[in-house]
Protein backbone atom coordinates (compact mmCIF):
# COMPACT_ATOMS: atom_id res chain seq x y z
CA UNK A 1 0.00 0.00 0.00
CA UNK A 2 1.32 3.45 -0.92
CA UNK A 3 2.55 5.63 1.91
CA UNK A 4 0.48 8.65 2.88
CA UNK A 5 2.86 11.56 3.23
CA UNK A 6 2.11 14.57 5.40
CA UNK A 7 3.80 17.92 5.04
CA UNK A 8 3.83 20.75 7.59
CA UNK A 9 5.03 24.20 6.52
CA UNK A 10 4.28 25.63 3.08
CA UNK A 11 6.73 28.52 2.98
CA UNK A 12 9.22 29.34 0.26
CA UNK A 13 11.02 26.01 0.63
CA UNK A 14 8.24 23.77 1.92
CA UNK A 15 5.77 24.90 -0.70
CA UNK A 16 8.13 24.03 -3.52
CA UNK A 17 8.89 20.67 -1.88
CA UNK A 18 5.18 19.84 -1.87
CA UNK A 19 5.02 20.80 -5.52
CA UNK A 20 7.86 18.39 -6.22
CA UNK A 21 6.30 15.53 -4.23
CA UNK A 22 3.02 15.97 -6.09
CA UNK A 23 4.86 15.99 -9.41
CA UNK A 24 6.45 12.66 -8.44
CA UNK A 25 3.02 11.16 -7.81
CA UNK A 26 3.22 11.18 -4.01
CA UNK A 27 -0.07 11.80 -2.21
CA UNK A 28 0.33 14.65 0.30
CA UNK A 29 -1.78 15.87 3.21
CA UNK A 30 -0.49 19.36 4.03
CA UNK A 31 -0.87 21.83 6.88
CA UNK A 32 0.11 25.49 7.03
CA UNK A 33 -0.88 27.90 9.80
CA UNK A 34 -1.48 30.71 7.33
CA UNK A 35 -4.76 29.68 5.72
CA UNK A 36 -4.37 32.08 2.83
CA UNK A 37 -1.04 30.43 1.95
CA UNK A 38 -2.47 26.92 2.32
CA UNK A 39 -5.27 27.73 -0.13
CA UNK A 40 -2.68 28.18 -2.85
CA UNK A 41 -1.77 24.47 -2.59
CA UNK A 42 -5.19 22.83 -2.66
CA UNK A 43 -4.61 21.78 -6.29
CA UNK A 44 -1.45 19.91 -5.22
CA UNK A 45 -2.37 18.41 -1.86
CA UNK A 46 -5.25 17.68 0.48
CA UNK A 47 -5.31 20.30 3.24
CA UNK A 48 -5.44 19.45 6.94
CA UNK A 49 -6.77 21.69 9.68
CA UNK A 50 -3.93 20.98 12.12
CA UNK A 51 -0.60 19.26 12.63
CA UNK A 52 -2.45 16.70 14.74
CA UNK A 53 -4.66 15.79 11.78
CA UNK A 54 -1.59 15.28 9.62
CA UNK A 55 -0.02 13.10 12.31
CA UNK A 56 -3.07 10.91 12.76
CA UNK A 57 -3.45 10.17 9.05
CA UNK A 58 0.07 9.84 7.65
CA UNK A 59 2.85 7.26 7.57
CA UNK A 60 5.58 9.76 6.75
CA UNK A 61 5.43 13.31 8.11
CA UNK A 62 7.72 15.98 6.66
CA UNK A 63 8.25 19.48 7.97
CA UNK A 64 9.98 22.57 6.65
CA UNK A 65 9.77 25.24 9.32
CA UNK A 66 11.49 28.61 9.88
CA UNK A 67 13.13 28.12 13.28
CA UNK A 68 13.65 25.84 16.28
CA UNK A 69 10.61 27.09 18.23
CA UNK A 70 8.31 26.27 15.33
CA UNK A 71 9.75 22.74 15.16
CA UNK A 72 9.34 22.31 18.93
CA UNK A 73 5.73 23.53 18.81
CA UNK A 74 4.80 21.32 15.86
CA UNK A 75 6.33 18.13 17.22
CA UNK A 76 6.09 18.46 21.00
CA UNK A 77 2.95 20.55 21.53
CA UNK A 78 -0.28 19.12 22.94
CA UNK A 79 -1.81 19.18 19.47
CA UNK A 80 1.50 18.31 17.87
CA UNK A 81 2.80 15.46 15.80
CA UNK A 82 4.36 13.17 18.40
CA UNK A 83 1.27 13.07 20.64
CA UNK A 84 -0.97 12.14 17.71
CA UNK A 85 1.10 9.97 15.38
CA UNK A 86 0.70 6.20 15.42
CA UNK A 87 3.63 3.91 16.26
CA UNK A 88 5.77 3.19 13.21
CA UNK A 89 5.31 6.65 11.73
CA UNK A 90 8.49 8.37 10.56
CA UNK A 91 8.99 12.14 10.80
CA UNK A 92 11.44 13.88 8.48
CA UNK A 93 12.38 17.38 9.56
CA UNK A 94 13.86 19.33 6.64
CA UNK A 95 14.36 22.51 8.68
CA UNK A 96 17.64 24.12 9.77
CA UNK A 97 17.49 24.10 13.57
CA UNK A 98 19.75 23.69 16.58
CA UNK A 99 21.11 20.29 17.57
CA UNK A 100 19.31 20.25 20.92
CA UNK A 101 15.88 20.62 19.28
CA UNK A 102 16.61 17.66 17.02
CA UNK A 103 17.83 15.50 19.89
CA UNK A 104 14.79 16.28 22.05
CA UNK A 105 12.37 15.46 19.21
CA UNK A 106 14.25 12.24 18.41
CA UNK A 107 14.17 11.04 22.03
CA UNK A 108 10.50 11.99 22.44
CA UNK A 109 9.66 10.07 19.28
CA UNK A 110 11.47 6.96 20.46
CA UNK A 111 9.31 6.84 23.60
CA UNK A 112 6.16 6.55 21.46
CA UNK A 113 7.55 4.40 18.67
CA UNK A 114 7.79 7.26 16.18
CA UNK A 115 10.96 7.77 14.17
CA UNK A 116 12.52 11.21 13.79
CA UNK A 117 15.00 11.94 11.00
CA UNK A 118 16.84 15.23 10.63
CA UNK A 119 17.34 16.00 6.95
CA UNK A 120 18.18 19.67 6.44
CA UNK A 121 18.82 20.67 2.86
CA UNK A 122 21.25 22.75 0.88
CA UNK A 123 19.81 24.58 -2.10
CA UNK A 124 17.03 27.04 -2.78
CA UNK A 125 13.39 27.05 -3.89
CA UNK A 126 14.31 26.20 -7.49
CA UNK A 127 16.17 23.10 -6.29
CA UNK A 128 13.11 22.05 -4.27
CA UNK A 129 10.97 22.41 -7.35
CA UNK A 130 13.11 20.26 -9.65
CA UNK A 131 14.42 17.67 -7.17
CA UNK A 132 18.05 18.82 -7.19
CA UNK A 133 18.43 19.56 -3.48
CA UNK A 134 21.36 18.32 -1.44
CA UNK A 135 19.95 16.34 1.50
CA UNK A 136 22.03 15.86 4.66
CA UNK A 137 20.43 13.00 6.60
CA UNK A 138 20.82 11.99 10.24
CA UNK A 139 18.81 9.27 11.94
CA UNK A 140 18.26 5.55 12.43
CA UNK A 141 18.73 3.31 9.38
CA UNK A 142 15.24 1.81 9.59
CA UNK A 143 13.59 5.23 9.67
CA UNK A 144 15.74 6.59 6.85
CA UNK A 145 14.81 3.59 4.71
CA UNK A 146 11.09 4.26 5.22
CA UNK A 147 11.57 7.79 3.88
CA UNK A 148 13.41 6.73 0.74
CA UNK A 149 10.62 7.76 -1.67
CA UNK A 150 10.57 11.29 -0.21
CA UNK A 151 14.35 11.57 -0.27
CA UNK A 152 14.53 10.44 -3.90
CA UNK A 153 11.80 12.87 -4.94
CA UNK A 154 13.49 15.86 -3.32
CA UNK A 155 17.15 15.02 -3.89
CA UNK A 156 17.32 12.20 -6.41
CA UNK A 157 18.54 14.58 -9.09
CA UNK A 158 20.82 16.32 -6.60
CA UNK A 159 22.94 14.73 -3.88
CA UNK A 160 21.78 12.61 -0.93
CA UNK A 161 24.26 12.38 1.95
CA UNK A 162 23.91 9.95 4.86
CA UNK A 163 25.65 12.00 7.54
CA UNK A 164 25.27 9.61 10.48
CA UNK A 165 23.00 9.10 13.51
CA UNK A 166 20.36 11.49 14.78
CA UNK A 167 21.67 15.05 14.90
CA UNK A 168 24.42 14.52 12.33
CA UNK A 169 22.33 16.11 9.59
CA UNK A 170 21.70 19.38 11.41
CA UNK A 171 25.30 19.50 12.65
CA UNK A 172 26.71 19.31 9.13
CA UNK A 173 24.10 21.78 7.87
CA UNK A 174 25.09 24.39 10.46
CA UNK A 175 28.77 23.92 9.63
CA UNK A 176 27.98 24.24 5.92
CA UNK A 177 25.96 27.42 6.34
CA UNK A 178 28.50 29.01 8.69
CA UNK A 179 31.23 28.47 6.08
CA UNK A 180 29.07 29.43 3.10
CA UNK A 181 27.63 32.61 4.59
CA UNK A 182 31.00 33.76 5.91
CA UNK A 183 32.36 33.23 2.41
CA UNK A 184 29.49 35.26 0.96
CA UNK A 185 30.17 38.17 3.33
CA UNK A 186 33.91 38.10 2.53
CA UNK A 187 33.12 37.93 -1.18
CA UNK A 188 30.96 41.07 -1.11
CA UNK A 189 33.59 42.88 0.94
CA UNK A 190 36.41 42.01 -1.46
CA UNK A 191 34.26 42.70 -4.52
CA UNK A 192 33.49 46.19 -3.30
CA UNK A 193 37.19 46.78 -2.60
CA UNK A 194 37.84 46.23 -6.30
CA UNK A 195 34.95 48.46 -7.36
CA UNK A 196 36.08 51.24 -4.99
CA UNK A 197 39.59 50.96 -6.48
CA UNK A 198 38.15 51.71 -9.92
CA UNK A 199 37.77 48.31 -11.59
CA UNK A 200 34.67 47.89 -13.75
CA UNK A 201 32.22 45.65 -11.80
CA UNK A 202 31.46 43.34 -14.73
CA UNK A 203 35.11 42.90 -15.58
CA UNK A 204 36.00 42.38 -11.92
CA UNK A 205 33.40 39.63 -11.62
CA UNK A 206 34.64 37.90 -14.79
CA UNK A 207 38.24 37.90 -13.61
CA UNK A 208 37.48 36.78 -10.04
CA UNK A 209 35.23 34.03 -11.33
CA UNK A 210 38.15 32.48 -13.24
CA UNK A 211 40.74 33.02 -10.51
CA UNK A 212 41.54 31.86 -6.99
CA UNK A 213 38.69 33.90 -5.50
CA UNK A 214 36.10 31.89 -7.42
CA UNK A 215 33.48 30.38 -5.12
CA UNK A 216 29.90 29.17 -5.16
CA UNK A 217 28.60 32.45 -3.79
CA UNK A 218 30.72 34.64 -6.05
CA UNK A 219 29.42 32.73 -9.06
CA UNK A 220 25.80 32.69 -7.85
CA UNK A 221 25.27 35.96 -5.98
CA UNK A 222 27.53 38.63 -7.44
CA UNK A 223 25.45 38.62 -10.67
CA UNK A 224 22.52 39.69 -8.46
CA UNK A 225 24.64 42.58 -7.21
CA UNK A 226 25.48 43.50 -10.80
CA UNK A 227 21.85 43.50 -11.94
CA UNK A 228 20.49 45.03 -8.73
CA UNK A 229 18.17 42.15 -7.81
CA UNK A 230 19.40 41.72 -4.22
CA UNK A 231 15.91 42.35 -2.83
CA UNK A 232 14.56 39.07 -4.24
CA UNK A 233 14.88 36.70 -1.27
CA UNK A 234 16.39 33.51 -2.69
CA UNK A 235 17.90 33.03 0.78
CA UNK A 236 16.89 35.72 3.23
CA UNK A 237 19.47 37.68 5.17
CA UNK A 238 17.36 37.06 8.26
CA UNK A 239 17.59 33.29 7.71
CA UNK A 240 21.32 33.48 7.08
CA UNK A 241 21.79 35.31 10.37
CA UNK A 242 19.67 32.70 12.17
CA UNK A 243 21.75 29.81 10.81
CA UNK A 244 25.10 31.42 11.60
CA UNK A 245 23.82 32.20 15.09
CA UNK A 246 22.91 28.53 15.60
CA UNK A 247 26.41 27.51 14.51
CA UNK A 248 27.92 29.95 17.01
CA UNK A 249 25.66 28.56 19.76
CA UNK A 250 26.82 25.03 18.94
CA UNK A 251 30.46 26.15 18.96
CA UNK A 252 30.00 27.81 22.36
CA UNK A 253 28.50 24.63 23.80
CA UNK A 254 31.51 22.53 22.77
CA UNK A 255 34.16 25.20 23.48
CA UNK A 256 35.18 25.97 19.90
CA UNK A 257 36.12 29.61 19.09
CA UNK A 258 34.93 30.90 15.70
CA UNK A 259 36.35 34.42 15.33
CA UNK A 260 35.86 34.78 11.55
CA UNK A 261 32.33 33.36 11.58
CA UNK A 262 31.48 35.57 14.57
CA UNK A 263 32.51 38.64 12.56
CA UNK A 264 30.28 37.55 9.69
CA UNK A 265 27.41 37.22 12.17
CA UNK A 266 27.93 40.79 13.39
CA UNK A 267 27.87 42.07 9.82
CA UNK A 268 24.57 40.26 9.27
CA UNK A 269 23.32 42.04 12.41
CA UNK A 270 24.21 45.29 10.66
CA UNK A 271 22.08 44.18 7.73
CA UNK A 272 19.18 43.43 10.04
CA UNK A 273 19.49 46.86 11.66
CA UNK A 274 19.26 48.42 8.20
CA UNK A 275 15.98 46.63 7.45
CA UNK A 276 17.39 44.18 4.89
CA UNK A 277 16.27 41.01 6.67
CA UNK A 278 13.65 40.10 4.05
CA UNK A 279 16.08 40.59 1.16
CA UNK A 280 18.57 38.06 -0.14
CA UNK A 281 21.59 37.68 2.14
CA UNK A 282 23.80 39.26 -0.53
CA UNK A 283 22.05 42.55 0.31
CA UNK A 284 24.85 42.94 2.87
CA UNK A 285 26.78 44.37 -0.09
CA UNK A 286 24.79 47.57 0.46
CA UNK A 287 26.69 48.11 3.72
CA UNK A 288 29.98 48.04 1.81
CA UNK A 289 28.52 50.27 -0.90
CA UNK A 290 27.72 52.82 1.79
CA UNK A 291 31.28 52.65 3.09
CA UNK A 292 32.77 52.85 -0.39
CA UNK A 293 30.51 55.61 -1.69
CA UNK A 294 29.99 53.65 -4.93
CA UNK A 295 27.67 50.80 -5.90
CA UNK A 296 28.45 47.43 -7.43
CA UNK A 297 25.90 47.62 -10.21
CA UNK A 298 26.85 46.85 -13.80
CA UNK A 299 27.75 50.05 -15.60
CA UNK A 300 25.78 48.64 -18.53
CA UNK A 301 22.63 49.49 -16.55
CA UNK A 302 23.48 53.19 -16.47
Amino acid sequence: MAQQVGFIGLGLMGGNMVNRLAECGISVLAFELRKEVAEGFKHLAALAGSAAEVAANCDIICSSLPHSKAVTDVYLGEDGVLKNAKAGTVCIDLSSVDLQTTRVCYEAGKKSGVGFVDSPVSGGPANCYDGTLTLIIGGDDEDVAKGEAVFQALGGKGVIHRAGPSGAGVTVKLVNNAIAISNMVTTTEGFMLGVKAGVDPDLLYQILNTSGARSYHLNKRIPWVLDGSMAEPRFKLETARKDVGLALDMAHQIGMPLPVIANAYELLNVGMSQGWGEEDCVAIVKFYEQLAGVNGRSRKLA
